[in-house]
């Protein structure tokens, strides 16, 4: 089976898989590399848009990283990592009300577990 481009299926979810190796070996400038290389429908799509966002977050690059994670939230309304992200570089600049509007909507539809 074919994916965008006539790249197989499985080599895209074995280039995600790795690059979400590298992320969690902290590793971030390796795989926003990677990331960047990526063709654009591929580069585009929501798990890649998450991971780079958190690969310049992780390597100072803010800009980058609210630019990723704001194209992120077009495709997917509901992320809460990525609004909680949004809400770590809010606050790191200063931003408390929107740090404080960020973390609320990365909690909404979680229930506590009482």
């Amino acid at each position: 089976m074919a994916g965008p481009l006539g790249v197989r299926v499985i080599d895209l979810l074995l280039a995600y898989e790795g690059i979400r190796r590298l992320v969690d070996g902290g590793r971030f400038k390796e795989a926003r590399w990677l990331l960047d290389r990526l063709t654009p429908p591929l580069r585009d799509a929501a798990p890649a848009c998450f991971l780079r966002g958190l690969c310049c977050l992780k390597i100072g690059d803010l800009p980058a990283a609210v630019s990723t994670l704001e194209s992120l939230l077009t495709q997917v309304p509901d992320n809460g990592y990525a609004y909680h992200y949004m809400g770590l570089i809010a606050d790191g600049q200063g931003d408390v009300r929107g740090a404080t509007a960020c973390f609320g909507r990365a909690l909404e539809g979680w229930a506590p577990a009482f």
